[in-house]
């Protein structure tokens, strides 16, 4: 009988164990390891595996593969159980965001017959309750796959094919790539909101400001309430890309800042380009860039002679508005 393991119970891991057994591999148990017994309780009802455990034993000693989705903090702990606990060949991979860290604790760790495959699904849903794992969260997202020193080649093709089986695109690219995108894209993110947070709570008039607290503050500043312990690691983890996208950052506000006080055109623009580009995100256009130069209409020069070119660009372009693209701002 062959085993997979899958490491801590959270939605992305039972969405994993779903998709698993629905694939009905044959003579293969799905096996979870938690040692938080209400979890544990809650997704015996889901019906997402066919074992869980606490017993590090039973998950650890037959699996041919095996994966880890636990915070940062408990990850090399997991690596060092899988070590001393694993007996046959097997393949070990994580949903961790830090791969050049997770990486070097394989290559320090992981004994020879282990092969780890830097891996992770880039999950579309942020499901907050096990309960909302589904048996689709895999289908149609990008899969992450990298290679170390510790990457066999045939390990990597039984994980591209596995990846492929739960309806997921494999992403290939290496490990520097990997962490300087997830610096930008997901440890950013909570910076941004805790600098928020701790700018305007920092304030002599925070007594009178929280009363405020509408719609766009809270939406902003909901990332500050991630785990502060696990946002500590993560930023430690990834800290030199994830330096050079604050820097980034600081760039951009003082850009905006200078804008302002200037009261140039300039900002307008800053934010017309922030509209469209999260529009050709939610569309799916990001790949998508129009070509050519911008040669103004017959109608824009005619209407130059009277208004000026700012205007007429706002009327001319309103003139046109069901023809322009969704994510386009009339300019």
């Amino acid at each position: 009988m062959n085993q997979i393991s899958i490491i801590g119970l959270t939605p992305a891991s039972v969405s994993l164990g779903l998709s698993l057994k629905k694939l009905h591999i044959k003579n293969t148990d799905i096996i979870a390891f938690s040692t938080d017994t209400q979890k544990s309780k809650t997704v015996r009802n889901m019906q997402a595996f066919d074992l869980i455990t606490d017993n590090t034993e039973k998950a650890f000693q037959n699996a041919q593969l095996i994966f880890i989705d636990q915070p940062l903090s408990d990850l090399k702990e997991s690596f060092e159980s899988i070590a001393n606990l694993t007996l046959g060949d097997s393949i070990v991979t994580d949903f961790s965001s830090s791969k050049k860290l997770t990486s070097k604790w394989a290559k320090d760790i992981l004994p020879g017959h282990i092969s780890y495959v830097p891996a992770r699904p880039l999950l579309k849903k942020n499901n907050p309750d096990l309960q909302d794992a589904t048996i689709d969260d895999f289908q149609g997202i990008k899969y992450c796959v990298m290679e170390s020193a510790e990457t066999s080649n045939e390990s990597l093709q039984i994980m591209i094919k596995l990846i492929e089986s739960l309806g997921a695109i494999p992403y290939f690219l290496d490990l520097n790539e990997h962490d300087s995108y997830s610096a930008a894209m997901e440890y950013l993110p909570p910076l941004v909101a805790t600098a928020l947070m701790n700018t305007t709570s920092k304030s002599d008039a925070w007594k009178e400001m929280n009363k405020f607290n509408s719609y766009n503050f809270d939406t902003q500043t909901a990332l500050s309430n991630n785990d502060p312990l696990d946002n500590e690691i993560g930023c430690i983890s990834i800290s030199e890309p994830l330096i050079y996208w604050i820097d980034q950052m600081i760039t951009s506000l003082y850009s905006i800042r200078n804008n302002i006080d200037s009261e140039t055109d300039n900002l307008l623009e800053y934010f017309i380009h922030g509209w469209e580009q999260r529009g050709r995100l939610d569309a799916g256009l990001v790949n998508n860039h129009p070509s050519g130069p911008d040669i103004p209409s017959s109608a824009q020069s005619i209407a130059s002679t009277f208004f000026g070119d700012k205007i007429a660009k706002r009327m001319s372009s309103e003139g046109h508005i069901r023809n322009r693209k969704t994510w386009q701002y009339p300019r």
